[in-house]
Formats: C-alpha cells, sequence, structure tokens
C-alpha cells in the first residue's frame, strides 16, 4: 500500500476521557499506535498470536533511511502536560483453593506451581499520569492515518481495565515539521541513550543508541 503523494505535515492530538495514562515509557511513539491499529484493520488474524518475528508493515508514515541502511518512520513521541502523578499497584493472586478443586484426586492445591507460571502472583507498580490532551507529529497520509486511529480507543498500559481512554482523535495539517531528536530518537553511534526506533517496539531487534532529548 503507496501513500507517499498524499502526504503531508500532521499535528495528531487524542482528547482523554478522563485523563489517566498508565505506563513504564510516556514515550507512546505514534508510530507504534498505528502498528497496533494496521494489524486491528488490515490483519485482525494476528491479534492474540505469538510469534518470533515480527512484519515491517507498510504505515501511512513517511520514512527516513538512514546510510547504514537502517530506517524510521517520521513520527514524534507523545507530548502533554501531565497535572498530577501517582504510583498505582497492580496486583494479581489466584484463588488456589477454587484451583484444587479442579485437579485430579491425587493432588492437592499444594501442587500446583504459584511461584511461576500463570498462577504467579504478582504485585506490580506503575506510574498514572493524568493530562486532559495529548500531541503529536508526522508527515502522513491523513485520511489513511484517521481511518486508522478509529481503531484505537486507549492508550498505554490497563487499558482493559480503563486506563488511558480516548474520547476523541483529531489529525489536523501543520506547518513545516523538523523530525529531530527533540522529537524523536534518531540513532547515532554516539548518541545519549538506548532506544527502539520503530515497531513493534517490544522487538529487541530494533533497538539502537540513540541521540534524543529525554
Amino acid at each position: 500500500m503507496s501513500f507517499e503523494s498524499n502526504m503531508q505535515d500532521l499535528i495528531i492530538k487524542a482528547k482523554m476521557l478522563d485523563g489517566r495514562i498508565a505506563s513504564y515509557n510516556f514515550d507512546l511513539m505514534l508510530d507504534g499506535i498505528l502498528y497496533n491499529a494496521f494489524i486491528r484493520c488490515y490483519h485482525p488474524e494476528l491479534i492474540g498470536t505469538v510469534t518470533k518475528e515480527f512484519t515491517d508493515f507498510s504505515l501511512p508514515l513517511a520514512t527516513h533511511k538512514m546510510p547504514s541502511g537502517d530506517w524510521y518512520y517520521l513520527c514524534s513521541r507523545a507530548f502533554f502536560k501531565s497535572e498530577e502523578e501517582d504510583i498505582a499497584f497492580f496486583n494479581k493472586k489466584q484463588d488456589l483453593d477454587l484451583a484444587a478443586d479442579y485437579l485430579n484426586d491425587d493432588k492437592s492445591k499444594k501442587d500446583i506451581a504459584d511461584a511461576r507460571g500463570k498462577y504467579k502472583a504478582h504485585r506490580v507498580a506503575m506510574i498514572v499520569k493524568y493530562t486532559k490532551e495529548i500531541t503529536w507529529y508526522a508527515h502522513g497520509f491523513k485520511s489513511e492515518i484517521e481511518k486508522l486511529l478509529n481503531y484505537i480507543n486507549a492508550i498505554g498500559y490497563k487499558r482493559n481495565i480503563g486506563y488511558g481512554l480516548v474520547k476523541e482523535w483529531i489529525v489536523e495539517p501543520h506547518k513545516k515539521i523538523q523530525f529531530d531528536k527533540s522529537i524523536r530518537p534518531i540513532p547515532d553511534y554516539q548518541g545519549n541513550c538506548i532506544k527502539r526506533i520503530r515497531p513493534p517496539y517490544h522487538c529487541y531487534k530494533h533497538e539502537r543508541r540513540c541521540s534524543y532529548d529525554l
């Protein structure tokens, strides 16, 4: 799918429903959000699957190719003003008495591996920030980005319990944007940090040393 001839500089805004965003990393890169939306729109059969290799889908964003052959999308991280910040704890503990009801007669709840695997209890701390609006910048195909964002109703972590809910997406033309280290990580062997430069962001193969205004 080719969008190059219809691309322009854009500003993208997410109007938040109640403003709560949970995450470990608040970069919240736009290409990562659109990657998720692309799968939901064009490849729903991939949702929930586990694979060793990941596909670089042709997102409706311009790309910049480095002399090394590496590349990244011309889009930004999230920009927003946090009105408040908390630490929330998310807990999970299985009811082993209930689980024991489904064991064979010669087993008891002592035989359930509660220190590892799917029955392992956990208590995870996560930062929660509060904001009314989040902004991104991109060079891309406006109508296709708008289409994909219709598939995204929440961002960040813990979306399944109501965090990061988006009330409205707005995509508008913008003046010329400079896609430098002030708005996204730029691969640089002498850079100041290690970042993943394109989606999917959980794929370690996309990790590079970068220059970035943290």
